[in-house]
C-alpha cells in the first residue's frame, strides 16, 4: 500500500465520522422495530395462550360429554345384557324341565323294561333251580336205593368169611356202582 496523504487521511476520517453520526439514528430505528417485534410476539403469545385455553375448555367439555355418553351407553348395555341373560335363564330352565321330562320317561320305560327282563331271569332261575331239585332228588333217590343194596349185602356177608384178595389183575373187586355200568 502507498502511503496516503494527510488529505486522504483526512477525508477518510470525516467520511467515518459521518457514518458514526448517522449510526445513533440506525440504531434508534432498530430499537424501535425490535420494541414493536417485541409489542407484536407478546400479543400474539397472549392469543395463541387465548386459543389454547378455549380449545382446552372445549376439548375439556368434549371429553366430559364423550364420557357421559359412554357411561349411558355402557349402562343400556348392562341393562340389555341383564334382560337376555334373564330370558336365557328362563329359557334354559324350559329347555331342563322339557329334558327332565323326557329322562323321566325314558327311566320309566327301561324300569318297566328291566322289571320284565328280572322276572324273565327269575322265572328261568325258578325253573332251573326246581329242575336241580328234581334231578338231585332222583340222585339222592339212587344213593339211597343204592345204600339200601350195599346194606343188605353187608347183613347177608355177617356170617361168612371174606375171601383174601389175591394181588393181580384177575381178581379186581368191582363195587355196585360199576355193575350197574
Amino acid at each position: 500500500m502507498l502511503p496516503q496523504t494527510l488529505e486522504t487521511k483526512v477525508r477518510n476520517l470525516e467520511q467515518r465520522v459521518t457514518r458514526l453520526e448517522e449510526l445513533p439514528s440506525r440504531i434508534d430505528r432498530l430499537e424501535s422495530q425490535i420494541v414493536h417485534l417485541r409489542t407484536e410476539v407478546h400479543e400474539e403469545f397472549s392469543a395463541v395462550r387465548g386459543e389454547l385455553r378455549s380449545v382446552q375448555s372445549g376439548l375439556g367439555k368434549e371429553m366430559r360429554a364423550v364420557e357421559t355418553g359412554l357411561r349411558e351407553e355402557m349402562q343400556a348395555m348392562n341393562a340389555g345384557l341383564r334382560e337376555e341373560m334373564q330370558l336365557m335363564k328362563v329359557g334354559l330352565r324350559g329347555e331342563m324341565q322339557f329334558m327332565n321330562v323326557g329322562l323321566r320317561e325314558e327311566m320309566q320305560a327301561m324300569n318297566v323294561g328291566l322289571r320284565e327282563e328280572v322276572q324273565a331271569m327269575n322265572a328261568g332261575l325258578t325253573e332251573a333251580i326246581l329242575g336241580a331239585r328234581r334231578e338231585n332228588r332222583v340222585l339222592f333217590e339212587e344213593y339211597v336205593g343204592r345204600m339200601a343194596v350195599v346194606d343188605e349185602g353187608k347183613s347177608a356177608n355177617v356170617g361168612r368169611r371174606k375171601p383174601k384178595k389175591k394181588e393181580g389183575p384177575a381178581n379186581v373187586v368191582r363195587s355196585d356202582s360199576e355193575d350197574d355200568a
